[in-house]
């Protein structure tokens, strides 16, 4: 059996110390093509300078074709809405296809939907033109299986935290180009067509170039190969080799024993339970070792492929023992698919359908849609949906009110909000790395959470207190506005950075690390998305109120029922980790 050049942990079981050599990282570090990775970085770029450029002038361009508050709620709803139908389709477009190919027709479909929000002459074009855009952001679920697909574990880190920080850039970067698109104001016709370009299309046009010269770009753009993704996957999801010296005795020996315990208990923290053609050899100069195996790669025996009982719901273990005392090895797979957009460990179907009989199958079968429902009815489960739910409601609430408000009461124009869109953005990306800092330093996920709750109640309570009380048209001072928003944001990011933390520990210790999970955490980001359909919708309706008590009462009665779960259900929501916890065997990622 050939030698992997894949990462080797090495196991001294008498000093409890691991050895890793990375002899596959330069190989692998060379497989990702820069110029592609730059392409999908800035792909998510201009997803985040979209919600910071638009926003500011959202309303105002509502109001100049004749539109209201509820056109606005609209406006914001149907851009989720599309991403909520979109995303799926178009991951599953990526997977039946090419990645390049679903790119580049959401890259077309944004740029369409941009072209058409910025010639918009009524409300209605306005909202299809943010439903169309929407369906062009849905390219973001590729993005991500990019990275995946090219890049080992340790790279996946570091390229994932270059993306999240240019995403950051981008969302405050997109009030700042309004600051320069302000000063534009121009137009041309061609034939009957009349082309404006002023602050409040000119969001419309600066996105489409932007998402055009990416559409450019894609001349340079390298599709990963099935043989890149295939070595990818390998080299993430197989066991890294192990070895553990042999110590001389006869066959009968504590140290034998103990060496075949080892390797038994191993094999059984791995989900391999059963064992063919095991014959050890106790000689000085043995080692007893784990090589890694390619899941493509076929093993010569005959016993093993005559019985079909040793295929059938199981993995094969296999020992094979050199009589010139060379190294005993055995090889092994785990069920990981570093490439699925959709299940973090669901098995791809190229490990099920092989064209020989030798290869390694895998026959698992698929729970119902009923089955996979009744899994996430836990109470700690169901309490980060309410979690996500309250807080994306929240925050698809406070996205639409902050325009109007600050447009009636303080005659903001598209420059000011800006502004302050960009402070507001500064302020979630400081206290998302806040969360991170302090879960990374062993903080508890729920302690984080109950945080951002109390945050989000407070400055709830402020808003209905300035805001709600009296009538709509009553003037409230500036430093009340900035004071209950400021409050209010804190819990936002807090909350929605722990809870998706939270709820994937709580999918582990539940169901355990090997099962599928694309349908629970599926289920989650539905619960998000569609609270920020409704909750700008919501929004919209309470903007209309003569007195908007109502509006806030409702928010304020989703924090209790929310805050009131959290603390019913308290206990479960602990995720106990311990670090010094060891194992017999070393999983190099």
């Amino acid at each position: 059996m050939e030698e992997s050049n894949d990462s080797i942990s090495i196991v001294n079981k008498e000093n409890e110390t691991t050895k890793l050599i990375n002899s596959g990282e330069d190989a692998s570090f060379n497989q990702i093509h820069k110029i592609s990775l730059i392409i999908v970085m800035a792909i998510g770029f201009i997803a985040n300078v979209e919600y910071g450029i638009v926003m500011p002038s959202l309303l105002a361009y509502v109001e100049s074709v004749g539109g209201n508050n509820n056109d606005l709620g609209w406006a914001l709803a149907m851009f989720s809405l599309a991403q909520v139908i979109f995303l799926p389709l178009v991951g599953i477009w990526a997977d039946k296809r090419t990645m390049k190919e679903a790119l580049i027709g959401c890259l077309v479909i944004g740029i369409t939907g941009n072209v058409v929000y910025a010639m918009s002459v009524k409300p209605i074009m306005i909202i299809i033109g943010r439903f169309i855009a929407g369906i062009g952001s849905s390219n973001m679920a590729i993005t991500t299986s990019y990275i995946a697909a090219v890049s080992t574990k340790e790279q996946r880190t570091k390229y994932n935290g270059i993306i999240n920080g240019i995403n950051a850039i981008g969302l405050v970067a997109g009030p700042a180009f309004n600051l320069g698109i302000n000063a534009i104001n121009t137009g041309f016709w061609i034939g009957k067509v009349h082309f404006i370009f002023d602050p409040l299309r000119s969001p419309g046009w600066f996105l489409a170039i932007l998402l055009f010269l990416t559409l450019v770009s894609f001349i340079l753009f390298k599709e990963p190969t099935y043989k890149e993704r295939s070595d990818i996957e390998n080299n993430d999801n197989v066991v890294q080799e192990s070895t553990v010296n042999e110590t001389p005795g006869g066959e009968n020996s504590k140290e034998s024993l103990e060496k075949q315990i080892f390797i038994k208990k191993s094999a059984s923290h791995l989900g391999l339970n059963k064992y063919s053609n095991t014959d050890i050899n106790n000689n000085s100069n043995n080692k007893y070792k784990y090589n890694t195996f390619s899941k493509y790669q076929s093993i010569n025996n005959e016993e093993d492929q005559n019985n079909n009982s040793n295929y059938n719901n199981s993995l094969i273990y296999r020992i094979n023992n050199n009589s010139n005392n060379d190294p005993i090895s055995s090889t092994m797979i785990t069920p990981h698919s570093s490439f699925s957009h959709f299940s973090s460990r669901k098995i791809h179907k190229s490990t099920q359908d092989t064209p020989s009989p030798s290869l390694y199958k895998i026959n698992k079968k698929e729970p119902t849609f009923l089955e996979n429902f009744k899994k996430i009815l836990d109470a700690s489960l169901l309490t980060c949906f309410v979690i996500n739910f309250v807080q994306n409601f929240v925050f698809g609430v406070l996205e639409t009110l902050i325009t109007p408000i600050t447009a009636e009461q303080y005659g903001f124009k598209t420059l000011q909000n800006s502004i302050m869109y960009s402070c507001v953005s500064l302020e979630i990306i400081v206290f998302i790395i806040f969360t991170l800092i302090v879960t990374g330093k062993g903080g508890q996920d729920k302690h984080v959470i109950l945080f951002g709750m109390i945050f989000l109640g407070g400055g709830l309570i402020l808003m209905m207190i300035f805001f709600g009380i009296g009538l709509a048209s009553d003037k409230v001072p500036i430093w009340k506005f900035i004071l209950s928003v400021a409050i209010t944001t804190v819990g936002i990011p807090t909350q929605n950075t722990s809870v998706y933390s939270l709820y994937s520990k709580l999918l582990n210790r539940i169901y355990g690390d090997d099962e599928t999970q694309g349908f629970a955490s599926g289920f989650m980001m539905l619960m998000g998305s569609a609270a920020r359909i409704l909750g700008p919708l919501w929004a919209g309706y309470g903007l209309e109120m003569v007195r908007r008590l109502p509006l806030f009462i409702v928010l304020i009665a989703m924090f209790i029922f929310d805050i009131s779960i959290v603390l019913l259900f308290w206990k479960k929501l602990t995720f106990k980790f311990d670090p010094n916890a060891k194992s017999g065997v070393v999983i190099s990622h």
